[in-house]
């Protein structure tokens, strides 16, 4: 939603960009790459209905076996393959450990084998029993010796996993694994481990979900502000409550008063002293566009005084 979330499609930290891709749905229809996923996630919708999941698995998992002649019948598989994690599949655990472990680290597999080796673990993890289980093994998944089939994308969303449960009995191994894998001495490493730490200091210390996001939004260091809001905004969608939802109202309405006059021109400001203007458009947007999602109204958002066609430019 707001291109952060490491976990909020599979997170994969990996963006794949490919233009003018033309593939066939199931149906023979030429689909192109740009609506690819939509395909995809429309056969999964379907997968919410208890009547029709077992059925939308059952989709999802041909996809993923199915024999490739092009590129974008190759990410239709991969886009599948990520679904099924999403939906946490236990039909495709198996298929999804042997396609991780059959495919090579090159071009043009890599991305499939990322997809289908963090859908394995992420139906493996939901499958423990218990909280305390489940921690355990994403905090296995960070070491040098996690079990097979191991790729990038499993340490990613297993340290976002744990610092967004609030885990705080996992910090620890959350900053071993991302200085090692990043570097010990980068910025880079140091900011990733803030970002964790302050995620479960804020998780740990408040007595709601709800009040701890709160909190993030309104921290005011230039220095750590866009992941940690961008976080908040996409985590109070997660709730989607109408508490939550007001939350992310009022926040939007600040940017409005902060960076725009009441004629709706935009305030100059010194970029020295408010370093955060350049990332507020980015962070309204994405506020707008999780209350879009939720099924408010252009003329509801109007009502309680939002104009994303007149600020910041949202489309």
């Amino acid at each position: 939603m707001c291109g952060y979330r490491l976990n909020g499609r599979a997170a994969l930290l990996v963006t794949i960009v490919v233009s003018l891709l033309v593939t066939t749905a199931a149906n023979g229809t030429p689909v192109a790459f740009d609506e690819e996923r939509s395909y995809i996630e429309g056969i999964a919708r379907e997968a919410g209905t208890a009547s029709k999941r077992s059925q939308a698995i059952s989709q999802l998992i041909e996809i993923v076996e199915r024999p490739h002649e092009n590129d974008a019948e190759l990410h239709l598989r991969q886009f599948a393959a990520e679904e099924l994690g999403e939906l946490e599949a236990s039909e495709a655990k198996q298929m999804l450990k042997d396609l991780a472990l059959s495919l090579e680290w090159k071009d043009p597999y890599v991305y499939l084998k990322q997809s289908a080796t963090l859908a394995y673990w992420q139906i493996v993890v939901a499958e423990q029993d218990g909280q305390q289980t489940q921690e355990d093994l994403l905090v296995s998944l960070l070491s040098n010796s996690a079990p097979e089939p191991r790729a990038d994308a499993v340490w990613v969303w297993a340290v976002d996993e744990l610092a967004n449960r609030g885990v705080a009995r996992a910090v620890p191994a959350i900053a071993e694994c991302i200085e090692r894998r990043i570097g010990a001495s980068s910025r880079r490493a140091e900011y990733e481990i803030w970002l964790c730490r302050t995620k479960v200091d804020l998780l740990q210390s408040s007595a709601t979900r709800h009040s701890a996001l709160a909190k993030a939004l309104a921290t005011r260091d230039p220095g750590q502000y866009q992941k940690l809001k961008s976080w908040a905004i996409e985590e109070l969608g997660e709730l989607d409550t109408s508490r939550s939802r007001m939350t992310l109202v009022n926040f939007a309405l600040g940017l409005q008063e902060t960076y725009y006059d009441a004629e709706g021109r935009m305030i100059e400001v010194d970029k020295a002293a408010d370093p955060l203007q350049g990332q507020a458009g980015d962070l309204y947007n994405c506020a707008i566009g999780i209350l879009r999602d939720a099924g408010i109204t252009g003329e509801e958002l109007k009502a309680v005084g939002l104009d994303p066609r007149k600020f910041f430019f949202s489309p």
